[in-house]
């Protein structure tokens, strides 16, 4: 399976309480396939493959008590909740923050360039360069804000243990930038 769940809990300036969040990436898409960088809204939708990984995350993270369904605005992180939210009869949240990090003047160009290109600034936030931007796109403040600005709404909407449909590069930069020990 193509999916990654990642269980964290968040504590939330000034928050009296924690919050759990269970942030899973998106099924394999169109876009995954094509070797290309599609970072685009809606993007493509899931691929056969995808549709399935989207069943099965349900068969292990079903059963995990969630309180909130959330999705990035991109289409394939919609089509990978959905049943997630039918088996447990929660709406999908669509929650901008969520979304892919964008991959500006490197979109379209081939997946295996990315160390070389679009990742470049990203590597760089997670060394503790925040103002490295990727070229035609945002910098690392701008990235770590609208991830947490997007943890704070969930947190304000009162869901404390939320399931989060999200980006591989999203989740895993964002997760890096704001843990203690990337490295374990």
């Amino acid at each position: 399976m193509a999916f990654l769940a990642l269980f964290t809990a968040i504590p939330v300036a000034n928050a009296a309480e924690v919050m759990r969040v269970t942030f899973v990436r998106h099924g394999q898409s169109y876009g995954n396939t094509s070797g290309l960088i599609d970072t685009s809204t809606p993007g493509p939708v899931l691929t056969p493959d995808g549709q399935q990984q989207a069943q099965d995350i349900v068969k292990v993270l079903g059963d995990n008590n969630y309180d909130a369904i959330y999705a990035s605005t991109m289409v394939r992180t919609q089509l990978t909740a959905a049943p997630m939210s039918q088996y447990l009869g929660l709406p999908i949240q669509v929650l901008p923050g969520l979304q892919e990090i964008e991959a500006g003047d490197y979109e379209g160009t081939p997946e295996r360039d990315a160390v070389s290109g679009y990742l470049v600034a990203p590597i760089k936030w997670v060394q503790g360069d925040l103002n490295a931007r990727i070229p035609g796109s945002i910098d690392g403040n701008e990235f770590d804000a609208r991830v947490d600005g997007a943890l704070q709404t969930m947190y304000d909407n009162g869901d404390r243990n939320p399931v989060v449909f999200s980006h591989g590069g999203t989740i895993m930069f964002w997760t890096m930038m704001n843990v203690d020990n990337p490295d374990r």
